[in-house]
């Protein structure tokens, strides 16, 4: 447990505004003085006051960890000032510099979001990456309801039948000035609500804390978990409010326990160690214990894995919660984390600069050099299964980054990965695709390098025993790759215009595209294709559907929670937006209002199959405000509850009927009617 009193007065050491932690000058030094250090790596603890194991650690108190990163600053401020004097570069090398730009630009997090849908019998729920394990949305459904979010609002509607439809409820959260909802799970007659706080929290001390942490201000970001009551669906009331140190990552729920992720930067000066607070009443709940590597490292960040029980709930009399069902764990480690979950482990992606970047000695007199600079990608992996909650268990490195979390998978005891490596210099870069085969224990064991070179990855899906990846420049390569074993090889490849964002699988031999038409003047619009993969060594297009210009996009490009698609109800929904109504399909061009070329928001729907191809079963309209456009930035979301296809856009639900489109059932608005909405209740 992280204790934080001052060494002088006893006192708790107040929590900063989060800053960055080790910065970037690691980087800078590694390229100046790799050329003139002798045969060791300043990286494994082999020099200074560092351990040589790579085994992870756990702080045993604050003084520690400060003692720690003190050790990690005087280090790199050492060697860069060593490197300054003997090359000279003091003016060259600093923030200002290409270099250093290159360097904090390729450390951005390069996630995106992604999923995979779940058929269900009656109702359709979020399209998730792995089957069984749910990803966070503003949108839920339990077959009856659907729970909207949009800023600090959220509205339940009675949805089914949609004759009947209405809003049973809507309520603002007391949320901050600026500050809106996330996204949120649906958990039986609970919701569990995400949203960020960035004011002063006032922290009590604990019981457990002996009076070692008296009460303090805090204004890093915090993240709560609004957990609330509806099995009165008129009356949704607050249960508890459980508030994280860092900004949300992600958050997955498996069965009744939910996994969130939470990360903050590391000030190496004067660290705020993270804390897991119960707003209600102000009071320490959860110290999390603080694990690290007992070696140097470019920058920091606390990762916070937070696991809440809602089996283990409990309340008194009068519904207040009576005990805390939370575990949490902290890992400093690197930031612009990539999450990926599976029903075992959860694994922690991140890039990084690899331990050596050897760079000409004469980089000073010329700046330029033929040597490379490399990204890796560094993974954690840390099990949730039960008995063994939040061990950790291994680490593991591939050279090159992540696209997103799609990009990995979890299969037996193999963990697979697909990285774009970048080989960049000052006379410029080479990009090549890979894909790593790591053990159980982290370690490589097989690998498929070079695809594709002078290409990118731009879309990832693991089914089965298949890896089905694209990579673009001007043309679209759909690859096949197979990862039935630990050697991945190429089994097919295809190569047609344009490229695909998201991959979904159909089935075991056809798979999903979606991405933009393209040709030698760039991208163009917003392309479905139905890919053929029964032979793996020929894969083909069975057909394509293109939809409007250059200005049409569609939210799936981005976030795959946006799509929805039943194979048995022949169904795939899709939101689309566009400044070139003249080039969309001419049904779905007529403006209601009676403009010409007017903005365009609505959904695509489409049937498909390998027999008939896609097939535009029809498109559905939004016009929330005057011009066309939607209340919120948020985007569009498709869901069916039985036979009825329900879309959604901020401020507005419309209802049709699954098989002719053209009947619409109900509508509803869900903002702008004036109404006086209620705060939510205690």
């Amino acid at each position: 447990m992280i204790k934080t009193r001052s060494a002088s007065a006893g006192l708790a050491v107040p929590a900063t505004l989060m800053g960055i932690g080790v910065s970037f000058v690691a980087v800078i030094v590694m390229i100046v003085l790799q050329a003139d250090l002798p045969n060791q790596d300043v990286f494994t603890g082999t020099t200074g006051p560092f351990g040589s194991s790579h085994e992870l650690k756990k702080f045993s108190s604050y003084f520690e960890m400060t003692d720690f990163l003190s050790d990690v600053q005087a280090y790199y401020v050492k060697l860069y000032s060593d490197a300054a004097h003997r090359e000279g570069v003091q003016n060259i090398i600093g923030p200002s510099s290409g270099l250093f730009f290159m360097a904090q630009q390729s450390m951005d997090n390069l996630e995106s979001r992604a999923q995979v849908s779940a058929d269900l019998d009656d109702y359709s729920g979020t399209n998730v990456q792995v089957a069984g394990i749910d990803e966070a949305d503003f949108l839920k459904n339990d077959g009856k309801y659907a729970y909207v979010l949009s800023g600090d609002r959220l509205t339940i509607v009675d949805a089914y039948p949609p004759e009947d439809a209405k809003i049973e409820s809507r309520v603002i959260l007391d949320i901050d000035r600026g500050q809106s909802t996330q996204n949120m799970f649906l958990n039986g007659d609970r919701l569990v609500v995400f949203y960020q706080d960035y004011g002063r929290q006032i922290i009590s001390p604990s019981a457990e804390s002996d009076g070692a942490y008296p009460p303090t201000n805090s204004y890093e970001p915090r993240t709560h978990m609004l957990i609330i009551d509806i099995s009165d669906r008129s009356n949704p009331r607050t249960l508890d409010n459980y508030d994280v140190t860092g900004q949300y990552s992600s958050a997955r729920m498996i069965g009744d326990k939910i996994f969130m992720l939470t990360v903050s930067a590391v000030d190496s000066t004067r660290p705020s160690s993270p804390t897991v607070i119960d707003t209600s009443s102000s009071k320490l709940v959860a110290e999390p214990d603080v694990y690290y590597f007992d070696y140097p490292q470019q920058n920091y960040a606390f990762n916070t894995i937070t696991m809440l029980d809602l089996d283990q709930l409990g309340s008194g009399a009068d519904g207040s919660v009576l005990e805390s069902p939370l575990v949490s764990k902290t890992f400093m480690i690197g930031a612009g984390t990539t999450v990926y979950v599976s029903d075992k482990n959860v694994y922690l992606a991140y890039q990084e600069y690899p331990d050596t970047l050897p760079l000409r000695k004469n980089l000073v007199a010329d700046f330029v050099s033929p040597d490379v600079i490399r990204l890796k990608t560094v993974i954690h992996k840390i099990s949730i299964q039960s008995g063994s909650l939040f061990e950790y268990v291994a680490k593991g490195e591939v050279p090159g980054s992540l696209l997103n979390q799609f990009s990995m998978n979890e299969q037996g005891n193999r963990f697979t990965v697909a990285t774009t490596s970048d080989s960049s210099s000052f006379r410029g870069s080479v990009t090549g695709n890979n894909v790593y085969r790591l053990d159980d224990r982290m370690a490589t064991v097989g690998k498929l390098e070079g695809i594709a070179e002078g290409e990118s990855i731009y879309a990832a899906r693991f089914v089965g025993e298949r890896l089905y990846l694209v990579t673009f420049r001007q043309i679209d390569p759909f690859f096949v790759i197979d990862i039935s074993v630990d050697q991945p090889r190429v089994l097919g490849e295809l190569k047609i215009p344009g490229f695909s964002n998201y991959l979904h699988p159909y089935d075991n031999n056809h798979v999903i595209g979606i991405g933009r038409e393209g040709n030698e003047e760039g991208s163009q619009g917003v392309k479905v294709a139905l890919f053929d993969v029964s032979d793996v060594i020929r894969p083909k297009v069975l057909d394509t559907y293109g939809i409007g210009g250059m200005q049409t996009d569609s939210e799936v490009l981005r976030d795959h929670k946006a799509l929805l698609f039943d194979k048995g109800r022949d169904i795939l929904s899709i939101p689309i937006s566009s400044y070139d109504g003249y080039s969309l399909d001419e049904t779905a061009s007529q403006d209601p209002l009676g403009r010409e070329n007017a903005p365009w928001n609505g959904f695509y729907v489409f049937g498909l199959s390998p027999e008939k191809g896609i097939e535009l079963k029809g498109t559905i309209r939004h016009i929330d405000r005057a011009d066309g456009g939607f209340e919120s930035s948020l985007g569009g979301r498709s869901f069916f509850i039985k036979d009825t296809l329900y879309t959604l856009t901020p401020g507005l639900i419309k209802m049709n009927d699954v098989d002719d489109l053209d009947i619409e059932m109900n509508s509803i608005r869900l903002s702008g009617s004036g109404e006086v909405v209620t705060p939510l209740a205690d």
